[in-house]
């Protein structure tokens, strides 16, 4: 397996545990650990999305990323 599937493989199953975890009430979505969880997740994937060329993934990744990383900075200036 190459270096770059691992790291698209590392970012799915973040991006799987965290969702588990919220669905199972184990994490909330008003807490930062679950925002950085699908940021590096998106991140992951989005790196072998990129490196694959797949476009639309890309896209998805990318706007995934932004929403994590929107709602990390709300929580951190609602402290």
């Amino acid at each position: 397996m190459e270096p770059i599937e691992l790291i698209g493989w590392a970012g799915s199953i973040s991006m799987i545990i965290a969702y588990f975890l919220l669905s199972i009430e184990k994490m909330s979505s008003e807490r930062i650990p679950y925002h950085c969880i699908n940021f590096f997740g998106a991140i992951g994937v989005g790196i072998m999305v990129y490196d694959k060329e797949a476009w639309p993934a890309l896209v998805l990744e990318i706007v995934w990323a932004f929403i994590a990383a929107s709602s990390i900075l709300r929580l951190m200036r609602q402290r």
